[in-house]
C-alpha cells in the first residue's frame, strides 16, 4: 500500500472491520468491486485533465461485473487486467498529490477486487475500505488543507457518509440476490461517489 491506512479511531472502523472479518470471499470481492467505483469521479476528472487516460479501470470494473453476475471467474483474463492496471498507476509527484492519490485508491481498490477473489479476501476488504477512507481525505485536505488521517477523532460529514455507507454496503452485498439485484445495488452505490480532489 501507499499509505499506512486509517490513524484515527473511529468505532464504525472496528464494526467495518468486524463485519469483513465474518464475510465470505465473493461478498468481499463484490465489496471490494462497489468500492472501486465509487471513485470513479477523480479518474473522469484525471482523464479529463490530464489527457493521460486510464482505460483499464474503466474497463475492469465492467469486466469483473460480469463474472460476479454470473458467479464464474475466468483467472485467464484477470491477470493481464491486474498488470495492466498496475501500469496505470498515476505518480504523485509529476499530477499532484490529492487528485493522483485518489486516482491511486481507486485503482488499488479494483486491485484488491480482483487479488481478493484469489486470495487474502479479508485483507484485501480491509484495504479496500482504507483506500475508501484515503481518497475522502484526498478531497478533504485539497479544500482545507486539514487531514482527517491525523486526528484521532474527526467528524467530517464526508468521512461520515462514506463509514456508514461501508457498513451498510457490507449488510447488502450478503444478501444481495444475483444477478436480479446487482443493478440496482451499483444504481444505489453511485449516491455515494467520492467528489474529485481539487488541484
Amino acid at each position: 500500500m501507499f499509505f499506512e491506512g486509517p490513524i484515527f479511531i473511529r468505532p464504525e472502523l472496528h464494526r467495518i472491520r468486524g463485519k469483513i472479518e465474518r464475510a465470505e470471499p465473493q461478498v468481499l470481492g463484490l465489496f471490494n468491486l462497489l468500492s472501486a467505483e465509487r471513485i470513479c469521479e477523480p479518474c473522469r476528472m484525471f482523464d479529463l485533465l490530464f489527457e493521460d487516460p486510464i482505460p483499464t479501470y474503466f474497463e475492469g470494473l465492467e469486466v469483473l461485473f460480469e463474472p460476479h453476475a454470473k458467479n464464474t471467474f475466468d483467472f485467464e483474463i484477470l491477470e493481464p487486467l491486474l498488470e495492466n492496471l498496475n501500469g496505470e498507476t498515476p505518480d504523485s509527484q509529476e499530477f499532484g498529490d490529492s487528485l493522483s492519490g485518489q486516482v491511486r485508491a481507486a485503482i488499488e481498490t479494483l486491485v484488491c477486487a480482483i487479488e481478493g477473489l484469489k486470495s487474502n479476501p479479508v485483507q484485501k476488504g480491509i484495504e479496500s475500505s482504507d483506500f475508501l477512507v484515503y481518497a475522502v481525505d484526498c478531497f478533504i485536505s485539497s479544500t482545507s488543507g486539514d487531514s482527517i488521517l491525523q486526528e484521532k477523532l474527526n467528524s467530517n460529514p464526508l468521512l461520515e457518509r462514506e463509514l456508514n455507507w461501508q457498513m451498510t454496503l457490507l449488510d447488502k452485498v450478503q444478501t444481495i440476490q444475483i444477478p436480479k439485484d446487482l443493478n440496482l445495488l451499483r444504481w444505489e452505490n453511485r449516491n455515494y461517489l467520492i467528489p474529485a480532489a481539487f488541484i
